[in-house]
């Protein structure tokens, strides 16, 4: 789809080749939802740079923020907790909508992550999801979002 199409220059940008240490790729599919809700993303990307910073990816942040956003990341552990906003909401009527937040807490451990999303604007967007993650040392972002 066209609207994929800037991903590949958003990656380019996003995953520098260095010789010290590559980003690392977490490839999530989210497997668990507290309620049927499409607010969260069946499969989600969180990659990892060497200085600590994560950039998210997912098909809502592609089609409404046209891109990877940056997260804000806290660690504790082997565990990353990361905020990151929705914005580019518009409702039925193209009212302009507030951004939705979404906070992810990935054990990079065990591979297991959730992701909560909520929205004052919408009732139906306190949703929490659980799953699992695979390291992709490829840097190769799975078919669904490219």
């Amino acid at each position: 789809m066209k609207l994929f199409a800037p991903l590949a220059v958003a990656l380019s940008t996003l995953l520098p080749i260095t010789a010290l240490a590559a980003p690392v790729l977490y490839e999530c599919d989210m497997t668990s939802k507290s309620r049927k809700s499409n607010w969260i993303a069946d499969k989600m990307v969180f990659v990892v740079q060497e200085d600590g910073a994560v950039q998210v990816i997912d098909r809502h942040l592609l089609h409404f923020n046209d891109g990877p956003t940056t997260a804000k990341v806290r660690k504790k552990g082997s565990v990353l907790t990361m905020n990151w906003l929705l914005t580019g909401l518009k409702s039925v009527s193209k009212q302009r909508m507030p951004p939705a937040k979404y906070k992810a807490q990935l054990n990079t451990d065990t591979r297991l992550v959730t992701v909560y999303a909520s929205s004052s604007a919408y009732s139906d967007a306190r949703v929490r999801a659980k799953g699992g993650c695979v390291v992709r040392k490829d840097a190769k972002l799975p078919k669904i979002l490219r």
